[in-house]
């Protein structure tokens, strides 16, 4: 089968016609069934739908990510780092590849020469939402009907995580919680509403602070970008003005970032910032009430990252939720 991309509904027998908006280019024919999947993502995207790639990108984040995960992680998939290497990439002989934009710049249209080539667009926000990515991982595996049963019960979870919290602590609209992205000593990032992975706490039905009650423009013109180009739904923030981080509770992800593990400088940060006034003067930090999550909450298109969100918050909220994890059942 050709690797280029078509423009028709046909397809050779064997293959499937994908064509979607998370998508930098034309539909593109893909096997019904790829058996040598390289992904330039992180390998656990494909867990849920048992599909194990050959390669993948970031297995030891991965494997730091999801230990229960690690085992599957470390047998039999090949690491590929960036920048690709097309020489590597063609020795693995895949017959399916799956990357996004932002590392394939300069091999874009390479790819397509060595197998089919999904290239996902990322700077198209939908590409960071649960629903939307991974029914888009769905009918790329011909697994939707599977993926509407994986929604469900994640569905299922939040609203048990929902009636849990209220039951706990009255009405949910009335506990005000902030959630931040703490990037070093003096870099810092307000998560508003518009970003994935603060939008779980309007999905929970919590109250939100006043400091994110702006449109996406209007973020950008009173608190600037933040990391990255462009809006990313992240209002940076001065160390001066933490108070807009203050409320009833605070989520922050403290990281500096890094390929190899999303939680790099995490501690570093967290332990300089604890002596700061400025920090110290925060009404939730006085009510120690802020909590530290892993940097797996950045990762909300991820299956399994949005079920982790829902247990830290259930061990934030001191609550349970009945229905088990999937990842803890499997």
């Amino acid at each position: 089968m050709s690797a280029e991309a078509v423009t028709s509904d046909e397809c050779e027998a064997g293959f499937r016609l994908i064509a979607d908006e998370l998508l930098v280019d034309d539909p593109v024919c893909v096997p019904e069934d790829p058996q040598r999947v390289v992904i330039g993502l992180s390998a656990s995207f494909l867990h849920p739908f048992q599909v194990k790639p050959i390669g993948a990108f970031g297995l030891v984040r991965d494997s730091d990510n999801f230990p229960d995960l690690a085992p599957w992680l470390n047998d039999g998939i090949t690491s590929i780092d960036v920048p690709y290497s097309l020489e590597q990439l063609t020795a693995l002989d895949p017959d399916l590849m799956i990357f996004g934009s932002t590392y394939v710049v300069d091999i874009q249209t390479t790819l397509p020469n060595i197998a089919p080539t999904l290239i996902l667009d990322s700077s198209n926000n939908d590409y960071f939402h649960l629903q939307t990515f991974h029914r888009f991982l769905g009918r790329v595996f011909g697994q939707e009907a599977l993926v509407e049963e994986q929604l469900a019960l994640y569905e299922q979870r939040l609203a048990e995580l929902r009636t849990a919290i209220d039951a706990e602590l009255g009405s949910l609209a009335d506990v005000q919680v902030s959630m931040a992205r703490f990037y070093g000593e003096e870099r810092f990032t307000l998560m508003s509403r518009y970003d994935d992975a603060g939008a779980i706490l309007d999905e929970v039905g919590f109250g939100r602070s006043t400091a994110i009650d702006y449109t996406p423009e209007e973020i950008l013109d009173v608190y600037g970008a933040g990391p990255g180009e462009g809006f990313t739904g992240l209002a940076a923030l001065s160390k001066e003005r933490l108070d807009l981080l203050d409320g009833d509770t605070l989520i922050i992800v403290a990281s500096t970032g890094g390929l190899d593990s999303q939680q790099a400088g995490g501690a570093a940060i967290v332990e300089t910032l604890s002596d700061d006034p400025l920090w110290q003067q925060l009404n939730v930090v006085q009510q120690d009430q802020t909590h530290f999550v892993p940097a797996l909450w950045l990762s909300r298109s991820h299956y399994y990252a949005a079920h982790s969100q829902l247990d830290d918050l259930s061990s934030i909220f001191d609550v349970i939720i009945p229905t088990p994890n999937p990842l803890s059942v499997d």
